[in-house]
């Protein structure tokens, strides 16, 4: 992902495709809250370019949405693929319990039982409840449930997040998983 720890910008959103022939696009937005997108002014791509975004509509999930600065079909499509970024400036504060993913990717991911697991390097929601990525340094990514259940403790500070994962889920890893 593009979005580093402790990053100046977050990552909102993803256009997914142009919608009809004005210039409008399909995005997918990346947040709990899609309003982020449209209420908070304009959001940029990677590259810095800035859009404002209107939303028009709603399908499956994703936002339609049109900007000034995409003016035909033509231009939507070179769009699709394409990251949104919005300022963490302006944002709301957060509330004392609450964290940005965005500054949770890179972290030591560890469990109560096994150890450190990996690090983490994405969040996902496949309509089961929310999972997160880690990356173990050997093998294949795992995909671990992400809720307040099983979260045992976050430290975004010192970039570890620690699980109580039901049994069976991981294997054995060495290690001790530490306090934070």
């Amino acid at each position: 992902m593009a979005v580093s720890f402790q990053d100046d910008r977050l990552m909102i959103g993803v256009i997914t495709a142009p919608h009809g022939v004005r210039g409008q696009i399909k995005i997918k937005p990346l947040t709990e809250d899609p309003d982020v997108l449209t209420g908070h002014g304009p959001v940029s791509l990677a590259d810095g370019q800035a859009l404002r975004l209107k939303q028009t509509g709603l399908a499956k999930g994703q936002l339609i949405c049109s900007a000034t600065e995409i003016r035909d079909r033509n231009a939507a499509e070179a769009l699709k693929g394409a990251t949104l970024y919005i300022d963490r400036a302006v944002l709301p504060d957060l509330a004392e319990d609450e964290v940005y993913q965005a500054d949770l990717l890179g972290a030591e991911v560890s469990d109560i039982q096994h150890g450190i697991i990996g690090r983490c390097i994405g969040f996902f929601d496949f309509g089961a409840g929310p999972l997160i990525e880690v990356k173990p340094d050997k093998g294949q990514s795992l995909f671990l449930p992400f809720h307040h259940q099983v979260i045992d403790a976050l430290d975004v500070s010192a970039a570890k997040i620690r699980l109580h994962l039901p049994d069976g889920l991981v294997n054995d890893v060495e290690g001790d998983a530490e306090e934070i």
